[in-house]
């Protein structure tokens, strides 16, 4: 049977959330004390190593070296989604969460606030099967404020899996949808946003999405964007299905009526998160992130 790489990928996340965590505290991007707690396996016991702070400075000055900008992608990634999290509690913005493609992602479960709302799970069947498993180690029960929703994006109406999970669209919403657009088909990508457009006025959005330069290998001039580019196009080992063209997605936006609060990359997320902290990390713009709102 030929492997979901999407699926592969969302548990090989919480071993580069724990590996982040491993850094001082002062030079920590983010705070997710639940991504060690959840490994398995090899991961479980590599990143035990990593608790050794010699071993964790060479794993992490390799990754620097070879794949510069790789580990502070995904750093700054987790932490732009915890603040866009944290400001929509602070503002009192939303009513409930929908997390599409969550994957093995632990926020409702450290980030203060959320057990107020109600927090939706969407992954497919094995994604969540997995997750709840690891949940219930680590927790004992599963917390009532989250419900888990089953999907096959490819195969099954958002929509539908929704609402018959008791999801309420009139309700303000806070999608998230991390870094999951580029393994669904342009087909795909369409119905998530038209299902995003008919959420109450005032919902937010907030998503990742690789842009057509780098699908189409151009404009490649980051090592790292370059060796990946080799394992999704040469080597296959990613099925990647779909980019944006980063001019023009603002405007694709405005067709399902969801205006562009904010439209970053590489450059902003280096001098938010990166600078401050005086960190000597690159940050490879592997995807482009955006806020947005429905209108």
């Amino acid at each position: 049977m030929k492997k979901n790489k999407g699926i592969e990928t969302s548990y090989s996340i919480p071993m580069i959330r724990a590996l982040g965590m491993l850094y001082p505290k002062n030079k920590r991007i983010y705070n997710d004390p639940f991504a060690e707690k959840i490994l398995s396996g090899f991961n479980k016991y590599f990143v035990k190593l990593l608790h050794v702070p010699f071993v964790h400075k060479v794993i992490t000055n390799f990754y620097e070296k070879k794949y510069s900008g790789f580990l502070g992608y995904f750093f700054c990634r987790f932490r732009y989604y915890d603040d866009v999290i944290k400001l929509c509690l602070q503002k009192n913005d939303i009513d409930v969460i929908v997390n599409m493609g969550a994957g093995m992602d632990c926020r409702p479960y450290y980030i203060e606030g959320l057990d107020k709302l109600h927090y939706y799970e969407i992954d497919h069947p094995k994604v969540i099967e997995t997750k709840k498993k690891k949940l219930r180690n680590v927790l004992g029960e599963l917390p009532n404020f989250v419900t888990y929703v089953e999907i096959d994006f490819d195969k099954q109406s958002i929509e539908n899996v929704l609402q018959k999970a008791g999801y309420n669209p009139n309700l303000k919403t806070l999608f998230i949808w991390e870094s999951v657009s580029a393994y669904l088909t342009k087909e795909t990508n369409d119905t998530i946003f038209s299902f995003v457009s008919k959420a109450n006025e005032g919902s937010q959005f907030v998503f990742s999405y690789a842009t057509m330069d780098f699908m189409n290998g151009k404009n490649l001039s980051h090592k790292t964007l370059k060796l990946l580019y080799e394992r999704i196009r040469v080597k296959k080992e990613l099925i990647l299905q779909h980019g944006f063209e980063q001019n023009e997605i603002e405007k694709y936006l405005l067709n399902f009526s969801i205006s562009t609060i904010e439209h970053i990359g590489s450059k902003e997320l280096k001098e938010r998160y990166i600078h401050p902290l005086d960190l000597k990390m690159d940050v490879a713009e592997v995807e482009r992130f955006i806020l947005a709102e429905v209108n």
